[in-house]
């Protein structure tokens, strides 16, 4: 899994003339268990007061980590240098036991 951090720029904004708050996206491209590359993207619903860093708040998930998917539509199936990808949006993800996964 690789995961990479983004700025929404449609959502970062400027509060008082001198707060910025942050909306980040986490980008994950993950292997499923057929070994077919998936690329989805998780946005923050809390805002966060530095440029790509993660609200504590909200879940940062990392390489070596298995995701469940509930259910997801496939928004596109493209091909990058040789890898063939699929797009997932409206993802439903399973929280099972997140709180061991912490420590």
């Amino acid at each position: 899994m690789k995961v990479k951090l983004e700025d929404d720029p449609y959502k970062t904004r400027v509060i008082d003339g001198r707060t910025p708050e942050f909306y980040v996206t986490q980008r994950l491209t993950l292997h499923d268990a057929s070994g077919n590359l998936v690329v989805l993207g998780i946005r923050s619903k809390h805002p966060s007061p530095a440029s790509c860093t993660l609200p504590a708040m909200v879940h940062k998930y990392r390489p070596g980590e298995i995701i469940y998917v509930a259910s997801a539509r496939i928004a596109r199936t493209f091909q990058h240098y040789g890898s063939k990808f699929t797009r997932l949006s409206h993802v439903k993800l399973i929280n099972l036991n997140l709180s061991q996964s912490r420590q």
